[in-house]
Order: structure tokens, then C-alpha cells, then sequence
């Protein structure tokens, strides 16, 4: 004679068969799309930051960048700025460096340049006066590089960065407004 709980105990083990059969398959394809993300990332896939990134850095104009950066050679070794008011450290935030990189890479992958081959230069500049609390301040710019057909760290070609603006309100590829200390010394070590 059979038992009652055989048809019950049966449906079960069944069922939890189904469900662990299931449950590997969606492992499986979860590990899948992870190896994936590896690959492409290992591969410079510029996917990580999304392809609409929405801008957040500070920028400057070509025009601005190659007068600070002829006001910092000119202001070397002269007795113009005081010590006191020399800058003594720069500040920027994670964020916004990361946001600037994304940005790069995203513009760069609409090119068809490999996500290898790019890289930053950082410029010194000096604040030209002008009636700001930055007037005479030193600090850097950014300045997007790419591998040239020579095989060397190559500047996006001062035609581009003249002429390429990302957002109405005048965005380049020169990331600058980082601030200085002594004008933000909020938190620093060493003043």
C-alpha cells in the first residue's frame, strides 16, 4: 500500500529541483554578464562612464589657458608674487575629476581612439589679474593626450580645443578651476 506522503514528498523535490535549476541558470548568466564587464574594462571600455555623461567640471577657453600658462612662464623667478600668497596646495573633488575623465574617454570613443592610448598633461598656469580672489594664483590644467602615428603622448591639437565646446554654456576640454590654497585652505595639513 502507498503511503499518502509519497505524491506530496515527490511534488516536492520537484519542485525544489525546478527552483534550483533556475537558480544555477541565473547565476550562470549573472557571472556571464560580470566576465563580460571584465573584459570590457580590462579591454579600456569606456563603459564604466556611461555614454550620457552629464558635465560637472570646470572648464576654461583656450584663450584663457594659453595666457595663464604664458603669464606662469613670465612670472618664474621674479620677485612678483610674495611667499605668503604663494599658492601652497590645489583642491579639486573626486567627483569632478572623474567626471572630467569620463568625458574624455566618451568624446575619444566617438573618435575611434583606443581608451589605451589617452592620457592627461598637466600644464602650470598663473592667474592673470583681473579682480578676483585668484588673481596671481598658481594652478594646473588639464589637457587631454592620445597616442600620435609616432607612438608619443600627443595634445589635442590647439584647433580642437579652440573650436570644440561641449555644452551651450561654453564647456572645453581644459579642466581647470581647481582651487587653491591660501583661497580655500579649509582642511589643509600644511599651510
Amino acid at each position: 500500500m502507498r503511503s499518502k506522503t509519497t505524491p506530496v514528498l515527490t511534488t516536492v523535490l520537484f519542485l525544489a529541483l525546478v527552483f534550483s535549476g533556475y537558480y544555477i541558470y541565473t547565476q550562470k548568466k549573472e557571472i556571464k554578464t560580470l566576465q563580460a564587464k571584465i573584459s570590457e574594462l580590462q579591454a579600456g571600455s569606456t563603459s564604466c562612464c556611461g555614454d550620457s555623461v552629464v558635465l560637472t567640471y570646470s572648464s576654461i577657453s583656450y584663450e584663457e589657458f594659453e595666457q595663464n600658462v604664458n603669464y606662469f612662464k613670465t612670472s618664474i623667478g621674479g620677485n612678483a608674487i610674495d611667499a605668503a600668497s604663494e599658492t601652497k596646495s590645489l583642491w579639486m573633488s573626486m567627483d569632478e575629476m572623474q567626471n572630467y575623465l569620463c568625458v574624455v574617454r566618451n568624446h575619444a570613443k566617438e573618435m575611434g581612439l583606443n581608451a589605451n592610448d589617452l592620457g592627461l598633461r598637466i600644464y602650470f598656469i598663473r592667474y592673470k589679474p583681473s579682480g578676483t580672489e585668484f588673481d596671481n594664483k598658481l594652478s594646473v590644467a588639464f589637457i587631454p593626450t592620445y597616442k600620435s602615428e609616432r607612438g608619443t603622448a600627443a595634445d589635442y591639437d590647439a584647433t580642437r580645443l579652440k573650436s570644440t565646446t561641449i555644452m551651450e554654456g561654453g564647456q572645453t576640454f581644459i579642466m581647470n578651476r581647481i582651487m587653491p590654497c591660501p583661497v580655500n585652505c579649509d582642511g589643509v595639513l600644511l599651510k
